[in-house]
């Protein structure tokens, strides 16, 4: 991933590394910029962003959060919906049994 401050008008495909507010404008952290982005951004004088470019061996966020959750998840887990590189893991019992899961790279990766 490569973090950079980028000219808004080059910067379409970029995630935002921060969110932003101005007016009635609000992208959060996290955000793909579109062409839309784009105009709202200048429309509001915002002319420089700071955000992320992945390189050809990245993944997203997301899919991380959600390939990794996967692999952790086991009986009675069910997996919520990945957003801002998180995945929540939701027990279907009450009480959550003491049980340690060796996992190793190979497995997780």
């Amino acid at each position: 991933m490569i973090f950079c401050n980028e000219h808004v008008s080059e910067a379409e495909g970029l995630i935002l590394a921060h969110s932003i507010k101005a007016g009635r404008l609000s992208l959060k952290k996290g955000r793909v910029l579109s062409q839309n982005d784009i105009r709202l951004l200048k429309d509001n004088n915002i002319l420089e962003i700071t955000g992320a470019r992945l390189e050809s061996t990245d993944i997203p966020e997301n899919e991380a959060a959600m390939k990794l959750a996967s692999k952790l998840a086991g009986k009675g887990i069910t997996l919520g919906k990945a957003h801002t590189g998180r995945c929540n893991l939701f027990s279907s019992r009450f009480t959550l049994q003491s049980q340690r899961t060796k996992l190793s790279k190979k497995k997780l990766c």
